[in-house]
């Protein structure tokens, strides 16, 4: 999962810089920058300082496989220009930029994807638990960029106390909800389950649990 620090580091809260690998992830980095925080730059995961021109993601040492400078660079102006910021000024296009400028970061810790058929378990991940306004916007622009339309269970049950919404990970109660108007109603007495309704802009909506729609799933 992606989030915004202001002031100090990713790793203080155990995680990294965020990395992106696709047009996705960068649609989707842009879209949390822009509500987050419009008008601020953010620093991402890569850096030239190894070989000079030759850019790769801190954690891994991998060389970028995409990119979304913005025109013109990176141009090293200065000479020590070894770090990739989202920049405010150019649409949150990339730029490079000396590592110790006091930008915001976008760091990740845990990994979000979406599964079409099989479950997350088979995936050793859990179904996406939603703690936030911040969280379940990011829910939705993934669920929008990967497939628009398409309806995704989350993580939340009523099973075992009709009503009584809760996290199936952790029994916890739902502190955040973001139903759509009139949901839930728990139609036909066997609406268990909570999903993101495509049809409806990803509120969400309860349903019966063996209903065939895609899967968001977390982990570690």
């Amino acid at each position: 999962m992606f989030f915004i620090i202001t002031q100090s580091s990713c790793r203080a809260h155990n995680s990294r810089l965020a990395e992106v690998q696709t047009k996705a992830q960068s649609d989707l980095l842009m879209n949390l920058a822009k509500t987050n925080g419009p008008g601020q730059s953010y620093w991402l995961g890569g850096r030239d300082d190894v070989i000079e021109g030759i850019w790769m993601w801190a954690s891994t040492d991998r060389a970028f496989n995409y990119t979304d400078w913005y025109p013109g660079q990176p141009d090293n102006s200065g000479g020590n220009e070894n770090c990739v910021h989202m920049y405010a000024a150019w649409s949150l296009k990339w730029n490079d930029d000396p590592c110790k400028t006091a930008y915001r970061f976008i760091c990740e810790k845990d990994i979000l994807f979406l599964i079409k058929k099989s479950s997350c378990h088979e995936h050793n991940s859990l179904l996406a638990e939603v703690q936030s306004n911040t969280q379940s916007d990011l829910l939705m622009n993934l669920a929008k960029t990967y497939g628009p339309g398409q309806n995704y269970w989350l993580g939340g049950r009523d099973d075992v106390i009709e009503g009584i919404w809760m996290w199936a990970s952790t029994d916890r109660v739902f502190n955040y909800t973001h139903w759509k108007p009139g949901q839930p109603d728990n139609d036909g007495g066997n609406e268990n389950c909570l999903h993101l309704f495509g049809a409806v802009a990803m509120k969400w909506n309860d349903a019966p649990c063996t209903n065939a729609y895609r899967f968001i799933c977390e982990r570690e």
